[in-house]
């Protein structure tokens, strides 16, 4: 048994818990990994509800779990990360050609969001999610170019649904559905982008969720609008891209016609 730590006091609660475990597992060889929350009681309200709303779900999804027991030894407390060397140590054990885990939802999810969606009717969606916050509000989704591009993939005869931050998850986006379940639950969200024909993030979260999975998804790095960089990580496939644009609609028209253009 291997018992890792996660120190819950370091740094702001967020979906880079998901990276961390990725590198632990990865570092580990997903052997009976248990992970211990540090510090869990110095969470504040929004810290608690991460854990249990991301970070626990998330265990399972790599075959890991959670340890309280303090006679357990820990083995490793894996490095912290920062956004400058975040994905480093994955990336260069995927270029040595190590496997990188992926995430999957939980089956009785999967079909959970599969009915809803069949309610709607059998087009697979282009799933948005938008980021929506009051820090680094720079990241910020472009709304007005999204809703462009959204009524643009509608008009085509696409079927568009538009995931919200989770402060916004229950306000409605005028002319367009949104999937409040997703904003909540990671499992949902997870099956969600599972039954999406493409799926499209700016630098959020979620795009972690994506990036370890198998899911397609369009990648729009607007902090790096007009550089260079990889199109797609070491262990992505062809359906899982990274641009360096900015999230205007013109640019989302030509991002789609990218992609759709190769299937």
């Amino acid at each position: 048994m291997t018992v890792v730590a996660y120190d819950c006091s370091v740094g702001d609660p967020g979906y880079d818990f998901l990276v961390w475990l990725v590198e632990a597992a990865m570092y580990h060889k997903r052997s009976s990994l248990r992970v211990r929350f540090e510090h869990a009681e110095r969470l504040d309200e929004a810290g608690r509800l991460w854990m249990e709303n991301v970070w626990r779900p998330l265990l399972p999804m790599l075959d890991c779990s959670e340890t309280n027991d303090p006679a357990q030894p820990i083995t490793r407390r894996p490095r912290a990360l920062s956004y400058e060397n975040m994905f480093d140590a994955i990336v260069q054990a995927a270029s040595r050609g190590e496997v990188v885990p992926r995430f999957k939802a939980d089956p009785g999810e999967r079909r959970w969001v599969q009915a809803s969606l069949r309610m709607l009717d059998d087009r697979s969606p282009v799933v948005i999610t938008l980021r929506e916050c009051d820090y680094s509000t720079h990241r910020n989704s472009n709304l007005d170019g999204w809703l462009e591009f959204a009524s643009s993939l509608e008009a085509a005869g696409e079927r568009v649904i538009i995931v919200r931050d989770a402060a916004k998850a229950d306000e409605p986006v005028e002319n367009f559905l949104t999937f409040p379940p997703a904003s909540f639950d990671v499992h949902k969200r997870l099956a969600l982008y599972e039954h999406a024909k493409m799926n499209f993030f700016v630098s959020n979260g979620p795009v972690m969720l994506a990036a370890f999975s198998d899911v397609p998804y369009c990648y729009l790095m607007t902090q790096y609008a007009g550089s260079q960089g990889p199109v797609r990580y070491p262990w992505a496939s062809d359906t899982q891209r990274i641009f360096y644009l900015a999230d205007t609609a013109a640019n989302l028209g030509k991002v789609w016609e990218e992609i759709d253009g190769s299937r």
